[in-house]
């Protein structure tokens, strides 16, 4: 929200018509923490560092959060790469650029890899296209589900990866 709204502030644009300029395939974010957006048929080049510090600060923050739960084990590894689902991950640039500012491997999770699906309405045809719409409730699927009065299943990071959806 705050990338778009930043790129709003700058293309003077409403704040309804910026997740449409946003969600073009061909918005790149740039290791100078640029967006690229095409606005009117012209590429723009929209400064998003302060969001993007914002975004670094919480994902530095969830890193060491994970790495203090089984620390005797993380630095060693196991918490190399992150999984990441979302709007931003999509965009061209992203998991580079934050993977190396955070410090750690940054990978794509797209919930419909590997599924098939054979709706073939119109009206679905943009889901498919737009994966990263199914963050929440693909994090919740992953999550671990007990009853009311049941204790959670023993913590574990599976195969090294952290999973922020």
């Amino acid at each position: 929200n705050r990338l778009v709204h930043c790129l709003a502030q700058t293309l003077r644009i409403s704040e309804e018509d910026a997740p449409a300029v946003f969600d073009q395939r061909s918005t790149t974010l740039h290791p100078d923490l640029t967006l690229s957006v095409d606005f009117g048929g012209e590429i723009q080049h929209v400064d998003v560092s302060q969001p993007m510090e914002s975004l670094y600060k919480e994902l530095r923050r969830l890193i060491t959060y994970f790495r203090t739960l089984k620390a005797d084990r993380s630095y060693r590894g196991l918490m190399e790469r992150m999984v990441v689902s979302g709007e931003m991950v999509s965009r061209p640039g992203f998991a580079e650029v934050v993977g190396r500012t955070v410090g750690i491997s940054i990978h794509e999770l797209n919930p419909f890899v590997g599924a098939t699906c054979s709706l073939s309405s119109e009206d679905v045809a943009p889901l498919r296209n737009t994966p990263h719409r199914f963050t929440i409730a693909l994090g919740l699927a992953m999550s671990e589900y007990t009853l009311p009065g049941e204790k959670p299943g023993k913590e574990e990071v599976t195969n090294g990866y952290a999973v922020a959806a």
